[in-house]
């Protein structure tokens, strides 16, 4: 699994000069050897393994978060990686224990990846993050276990929210998604029009 986490984060594409430290940092830690799944709670060993994602409406340019019950933030959906599990597994499982549905990604692996000092049980995450099609429409049932409630943010919202409310790296992480969008709208203008 350590080469299918490795080629993950390998895949990513820097968007600005922080993410390609984060993506060399992480790169380091996975060829240390070290373990890089949670075994123990809350937090051994650190750092260790995470995997986000985070729903879009690409129609209306709005993605989901939740209050997150133990932090009190407003963060992505997503969880730890179970040991030798792939990162994409645990956003399947994540996505239908949290928000009822099947997970529908927007990209073949993560966009980013991001390396975090958490606060409340100090240690260190190395995120993955991956974006998912949901329409606001959609029904879903919500894990109240996890969080108190969730919202659609605009992206303008979600890139104006205080850092102190929610992953300090969400605004980066929509700049990559808005990048995103933005090929797959020019590609299917050109295969309609091309």
């Amino acid at each position: 699994m350590r080469e299918t986490v490795r080629s993950a984060v390998a895949a990513i594409a820097p968007i600005d000069v922080l993410a390609g430290e984060h993506i060399r940092d992480a790169l380091t830690w996975i060829d240390s050897g070290a373990d890089l799944f949670r075994v123990e709670r809350p937090a051994t060993p650190s750092p260790h393994l995470v995997s986000y994602f985070v729903p879009i409406d690409t129609t209306r340019r709005t993605l989901l978060l939740e209050e997150h019950l133990r932090s009190g933030l407003w963060l992505p959906p997503g969880g730890h990686v179970e040991v030798d599990e792939d990162p994409r597994d645990a956003v399947r499982r994540e996505c239908l224990e949290e928000l009822g549905v099947e997970a529908r990604f927007l990209a073949a692996g993560p966009l980013l990846v991001t390396i975090t000092d958490t606060t409340r049980e100090v240690h260190t995450d190395v995120s993955l993050w991956y974006a998912i099609a949901l329409s606001q429409d959609e029904p879903m049932r919500i894990d109240t276990r996890e969080m108190a409630s969730v919202r659609w943010f605009s992206f303008a919202e979600a890139t104006g929210l205080d850092p102190m409310t929610t992953d300090p790296h969400l605004a980066r992480f929509v700049s990559a998604i808005d990048g995103l969008l933005a090929v797959t709208e020019e590609s299917a203008f050109l295969r309609t029009n091309g």
